[in-house]
Parts: C-alpha cells; structure tokens; sequence
C-alpha cells in the first residue's frame, strides 16, 4: 500500500513538473524537484528526464547536466536521460562531453536511438566537430537506427558549417527520396544547402541548384538570403534584383539582409546607381539599416571612382547612430584612390581611425591609406606610415 502510494505521488509530481517544464517555469520545476528529495520521493529516469530538460530549455546547462548526473546514482536512465543531457552538451558548445556521453551508453547497456544519435549529431555540429556527425550520421544510414527529419536537418547542417558543399548537396537529394519528408525539414535543408554552396564558392553550384529546385519546395527569406549571398559573390547585380523581384511577387518578406547583399553584389564599375537606389528604397521601407548597408554601399560607390559620395555617407554614418568600424574606415580610404586631390581625405581617415575607441587598425587599413597618399600628392604621408606597425 505504502509502495502504491508512493508510486503515486512520484505520478502526481512528475505530471506537476511535466506541465511546469511546458511553460519553461525552471525554477518552479527545480523547486518541486528538491522538495522531493527531501520527502525521499522514489523517483524514476523519466522524473530525471522531465527536472533535466526543463532547465536545458531554459539555458540552465550546467544544472541539466547535474540532474542527470545524480540520476545515474539513483536510477537506471533511458536514452531519454541521455538525449537530454547531450542536448545540454550541445547548446553550451561542449561537443567533447556530448561525445563522452554518448560513448557511456554501452555501459549501460543501451542501444543508441534516433533521439540520442540527432542529439549528438546536433551537438557536434554547434561545436564545429563537423565530420563526427557526418561521420555518425554515415553509421545511422549503415547500421541505423533510422535517420529521422531531425537527422537529415542535423547533418545537413554540419555540412554547411564544415563547407561540405558535396556532401550537403547529396544529403538534400537522399531526403528527397524519403517516403515521409517533412516539408519544414526539406526546406531547412534546401537552404543549407545553399549556404554550403556559397560559403565553399561555390555560387554558381547554388544558383543553379535553386532555379532547378525552387518549384519543388516553397522558398522563404532563408533561402533568397542564401541564393542573394551566392548571387553576390559572383557581383551578379542583375540576378540580385530578380530574386528581389521574386521575392515581392511572391510576398516573401525582404529584411535588411536581403538588401545588404544586393548591395554588396554591386561593387563592380558602374553599378554604383544600382547601389545607391538600393539604400534609398531600403530607407524608404523603414527598415531597420544597419553598418553593412552603408559600408556596402560605401564599398560599391569606391569600385566605381564616386570618392565624394562614398565620403558623404562614411561622415554621415553617426547621423544615422552608427558608429563606423574598421571595415567602414577600409571602404572611405579605399574610395580616396581614385583621385590625386582625394589623397589628403585618404590620410585625414585613417588619423581618425587611429583615434577610434572601436576600432583598431590593421593591415589593409595601412596599405590602403599609404597607396591613396602614394597616388597623389601626398607622398609625405605614404613614407610617414611607411614604418607604420599594426
């Protein structure tokens, strides 16, 4: 009777903590969590499971871990134990632990499931230990058990942040021979795979994999943002504009995101106007700019020889409550090249950005002023840095 009772209780506040854990109340879970220790409540691995994934949820890392650990002295745990605590792992970046909790399983005599291999999977991937989960998600396929959606989104990320570019491309097409493809996880990895592409520059690869594709899935932001990205790598300024023109036919909401790299694909001769119409309807939207849109477009006004507009918008940055970094100061000086008379404006920038509390100099910085000064007149100022050491 006494057993039952117990029994019950264990019920009664593992369902208390479950709808707790639902709404990320963590402290409220740790609380009835102690409050059982103290009665000396049986509790089970699933008890565990539910105190331990409330405070993963709630970026309570390090007490997840802790929980799970104390479990292992007090119960048998589950894959569910494990899924949770490598999880934890994952999201603090600590992939070695979550290698070493995965390889503690056999201990216990458990066979690794599909929730505890995508765990893992995700956890090596956050941790830039990229070919382990390639390397485990090679196994799943082999030996299972059975990759599930998570798994492919899983690896394909891991793809993406090793430049796997192949390997994401040939992910993506085995998930589209899957029986039960969620339509969310396709596209996740649709995108991925864009971004593998571009990241490894391999832009044409991405630009042709989106107009073959497109159809079969339903692009969002995420995947023109990556298609923009490749687009611009190869200064496709006219293929940036189309996707545009897609994405507003097709009401896909465009960010600031989506107009920086349309601007940064202007930066060959010429596309200036481009550029510079960009930053208008962008601020005509009211959205949010940000540094990069102006230093993009600095960037694109330097490439086509307009020194005056490009030192226009760098000394209009803090009107806009942007403070101009390393990279901005780059764009200004470079734009100075293009003109003998803009040497002087060359030196005057780079003085200021030696005085910038944000910002340091470093070696493009110093190249780009003393060959601005060594084009014009300002041969002076070229020797004067000519010993200069960043």
């Amino acid at each position: 009777m006494a057993r039952r009772l117990a029994t019950l209780s264990v019920r009664s506040y593992t369902a208390s903590m479950t709808s707790l854990a639902q709404r990320l109340a963590w402290r409220d879970v740790l609380s009835i969590f102690s409050d059982m220790k103290q009665q000396e409540v049986p509790m089970d691995a699933f008890c565990y499971s539910v105190v331990s994934s409330a405070c993963d949820k709630a970026s309570r890392w390090a007490q997840a871990l802790e929980v799970f650990r104390e479990g292992l002295e007090a119960t048998a745990p589950s894959n569910a134990n494990f899924s949770t605590a490598i999880s934890a792992c994952g999201r603090a970046s600590d992939w070695p632990s979550a290698l070493g909790l995965f390889q503690q399983l056999e201990d216990f005599e458990l066979g690794a499931d599909a929730g505890v291999c995508n765990a893992c999977m995700s956890a090596c991937s956050r941790g830039s230990a990229w070919p382990w989960a390639l390397r485990l998600f090679d196994e799943m396929k082999a030996q299972g058990p059975r990759p599930t959606n998570i798994t492919f989104g899983a690896a394909s990320s891991a793809c993406e942040r090793g430049l796997q570019w192949r390997a994401a491309i040939k992910i993506l097409y085995a998930l589209r021979k899957e029986r039960r493809v969620d339509p969310t996880t396709a596209l996740i990895c649709f995108n991925t795979a864009l971004s593998a592409c571009e990241k490894a520059l391999q832009w044409p690869v991405a630009l042709g994999m989106f107009q073959d594709l497109r159809r079969e899935f339903r692009p969002n932001t995420t995947t023109f943002s990556a298609t923009l990205a490749a687009a611009s790598r190869g200064q496709l300024w006219p293929t940036c504009l189309d996707l545009m023109g897609q994405m507003h036919s097709e009401q896909v909401e465009v960010t600031t995101v989506t107009y920086n790299r349309t601007i940064s694909s202007c930066q060959l001769p010429g596309a200036w106007v481009v550029a510079l119409q960009l930053l208008e309807d962008a601020r005509r939207s009211e959205l949010q700019l940000n540094l990069m849109s102006y230093t993009s477009t600095i960037s694109a006004l330097a490439g086509s020889a307009q020194w005056q507009r490009s030192l226009s918008l760098f000394f209009g940055l803090r009107d806009q409550q942007l403070t101009p970094d390393v990279v901005s100061y780059n764009a200004a000086m470079d734009a100075c090249k293009s003109s003998p008379e803009a040497s002087c404006w060359a030196l005057r920038i780079f003085e200021l950005l030696k005085e910038e509390a944000e910002a340091r100099t470093n070696a493009v910085s110093v190249n780009t002023a003393a060959d601005a000064c060594g084009r014009g007149s300002y041969r002076e100022g070229a020797r004067h840095h000519e010993g200069f050491r960043v």
